[in-house]
C-alpha cells in the first residue's frame, strides 16, 4: 500500500458512502450511495476513456460534458439510492406519480442527472471529494453520511 493512500480512498472506492439527504415530507431519508471517482477505479477510468474517446483535446460544450458525465458516473459511480420522491415535473420521465418513489436503474439514475444540472454539479464535486471519502470514526462498515455534504446537496435542483 502507498503511503500517501488513505484507508478511506481504498474502502469506499469498493463499497461506496452514502450520502443523506433532507428528510422527505413522510419522514424518510432519501440517500444515495457513491464511489469515489479516482485513478485506481479501472473499470471508472475504462469508463471515461470510452466516454470521451472521440472528443478527446476538444473543448466541449457544457451540454456534451454534462451528458459524458451523467452517463458515466450512473454507470460506475452511482451504486443505488432510497427514497427518492418525484417530483411533478418529472413524473413524465420516471412514469410514477408525483410523490412516489422512483426506483433505482442506472438508466433512471442518468435520467435524474441530466434533468437536475444542479444535482449532476453537486455529485460531480462529491464523487472527487477526498474529505467526503475520509473515514469517520463512528461510521459503520457500509459507510455513513456527512452532515456538512448532505446539508449542500439537493435533488430538486
Amino acid at each position: 500500500m502507498f503511503l500517501d493512500t488513505s484507508y478511506g480512498d481504498l474502502k469506499y472506492e469498493d463499497v461506496g458512502k452514502w450520502l443523506d439527504f433532507s428528510p422527505n415530507p413522510d419522514g424518510t431519508v432519501p440517500r444515495i450511495k457513491l464511489r469515489r471517482a479516482h485513478s485506481r477505479y479501472a473499470e471508472f477510468q475504462a469508463g471515461v476513456a470510452a466516454a470521451t474517446g472521440k472528443h478527446r483535446g476538444k473543448k466541449l460544450q457544457k451540454k456534451i460534458d454534462d451528458k459524458i458525465c451523467a452517463d458515466v458516473y450512473s454507470k460506475f459511480l452511482i451504486i443505488t439510492w432510497e427514497h427518492f420522491l418525484c417530483p411533478s415535473s418529472l413524473t413524465e420521465m420516471f412514469g410514477v406519480a408525483e410523490g412516489e418513489r422512483i426506483p433505482f436503474s442506472k438508466s433512471n439514475a442518468q435520467k435524474l442527472l441530466m434533468a437536475r444540472p444542479r444535482f449532476l454539479d453537486e455529485i460531480h464535486r462529491i464523487v472527487q471529494s477526498e474529505d467526503f471519502f475520509d473515514v469517520d470514526e463512528d461510521e459503520n462498515d457500509e459507510g455513513g453520511s456527512s452532515d456538512e455534504d448532505a446539508d449542500e446537496a439537493s435533488v430538486k435542483n
